[in-house]
């Protein structure tokens, strides 16, 4: 269904499959990891098994009140969607900038953060 390769994904590709994911049920955004089965602290995005930051926590920390459902509705779908887009962009990016020609040679082809959302959604839309 989403024919793009994870390498050549662009904010655009980003959007649609996260719209897809969210429409389903997939992307999720967590206020609280009360058991802490994803490591985080404040507002992250959740998808499958793993949860990543996304928004700068000072600007969007929900409101002490707020749950999860809430914040997303005051922030707004394509908004959220969009910043979510911008982080795994911002993933994409630092992994080329940080992954050298020794880096792939001593720990060999390692499967970057990103790729893992990626997969995970387009297998489950």
């Amino acid at each position: 269904m989403f024919n793009v390769p994870v390498e050549k994904m662009t904010k655009e590709n980003w959007v649609n499959l996260l719209t897809l994911g969210w429409d389903k049920g997939i992307v999720k955004v967590i206020t609280e990891d009360n058991d802490n089965k994803y490591g985080t602290i404040g507002v992250a995005c959740n998808i499958g098994e793993n949860a990543f930051y996304f928004c700068d926590a000072d600007e969007y920390e929900p409101f002490d009140y707020e749950d999860a459902n809430a914040f997303a509705e005051r922030i707004g779908k394509e908004k959220l969607i969009d910043m979510i887009a911008t982080g795994l962009l911002g993933m994409q990016s630092d992994y080329k900038k940080s992954m050298t020609s020794y880096d792939k040679e001593y720990y060999g082809d390692i499967d970057p953060e990103y790729s893992y959302y990626f997969w995970y959604l387009t297998a489950n839309i």
